[in-house]
């Protein structure tokens, strides 16, 4: 009768033992995951600002250009403000 008890034990020990084990792990895959994606975001976000920062080095250097965009975004503002109704 003890080792019937002891046999029983052993299994449901084991059982929870193996779900334990597996929810650590699905718990570590989802925090890999997370930090991969913080990652890949981290470094878009540094190589966009380069792009960027490079383009005003490019535009600043090129009168033609820096002139252009002037005239856009002066355009552009003055789009804005026309069209724009506060209430």
């Amino acid at each position: 009768m003890k080792n019937n008890n002891d046999k029983l034990i052993k299994e449901i020990y084991e059982k929870k033992k193996k779900s334990l084990i597996e929810k650590c792990e699905n718990i570590d895959n989802s925090i890999l995951i997370r930090s991969k994606i913080y990652a890949v975001a981290i470094l878009s976000i540094l190589v966009i600002s380069l792009v960027i920062g490079g383009l005003f080095v490019f535009v600043n250097k090129n009168n033609f250009l820096k002139s252009k965009i002037y005239d856009f975004f002066f355009k552009f503002k003055f789009f804005i403000q026309s069209n724009l109704v506060f209430r």
